[in-house]
């Protein structure tokens, strides 16, 4: 029952000359960027608290969380692509010497990692099959198909429809960058960390055999969140 309040303090809102934007939230991890990591969380919570007697105010207000989220960041980010992928996240400024996309109001975005933000940088899929999971959950939850169109979207850039023609998934399509897996090799249905992006925001991925982890290594999460999606989507 906390986490009303912590919406309420959370929720941003700014404009440009074309868009206003709401729910949008900081992510705790990384603070010059506003993002939930997991926004699936926004549902699950709000169906847990809507359940427990005389905690339904909370849950109106996760609902109307991931409402916002929903139409006044992702439904406006999303179309700044031509392939319809949630960027990785919106920032203050320009924490780092990457190039950043202006938005208004001082907030800026990447539809990738930062490459020079001083940790490490990694390829998209898990932030893209994670929303996936989002809006095929949400798609049900509000009765509403577009949400389930977006789910779709965020799965065909792993399966080939993204800027390298290329299958992120082993065993699927017929064009794949070279895989990094030192000890397992090939493994059906792996997913790997994908396309990341250069100082420019310009997308990179290793097609050639030149053992790049951060787009080519298996990473667990991204499995878990596809066979989740797309079981949400049946």
């Amino acid at each position: 029952m906390t986490g009303a309040p912590w919406i309420r303090k959370c929720t941003i809102r700014y404009s440009d000359s074309r868009l206003e934007f709401t729910g949008i939230f900081p992510n705790v991890a990384w603070k010059s960027r506003t993002a939930p990591r997991t926004p699936y969380a926004l549902l699950r919570a709000a169906q847990a608290i809507t359940q427990v007697k005389g905690t339904q105010f909370y849950g109106k207000k996760w609902i109307n969380a991931a409402r916002l989220y929903l139409e006044e960041y992702i439904v406006p980010i999303v179309g700044r692509t031509p392939y319809g992928v949630v960027p990785f996240g919106l920032f203050r400024g320009q924490p780092t010497a990457d190039t950043y996309r202006t938005l208004g109001s001082g907030l800026t975005y990447r539809f990738f990692m930062p490459a020079q933000n001083g940790v490490f940088w990694v390829g998209l899929n898990a932030h893209l099959l994670s929303h996936a999971l989002f809006f095929a959950e949400a798609g049900k939850f509000f009765s509403q198909s577009s949400y389930r169109d977006l789910s779709y979207r965020q799965l065909e850039w792993i399966f080939g429809s993204n800027p390298f023609g290329a299958s992120l998934a082993t065993g699927i399509g017929r064009k794949s960058p070279s895989l990094f897996s030192r000890f397992l090799g090939p493994i059906n249905g792996g997913i790997m960390n994908g396309i990341g992006g250069d100082n420019e925001d310009q997308p990179i991925l290793d097609m050639p055999n030149s053992e790049n982890w951060r787009n080519n290594e298996y990473w667990s999460p991204h499995v878990g969140y596809c066979q989740w999606a797309l079981s949400a989507l049946l």
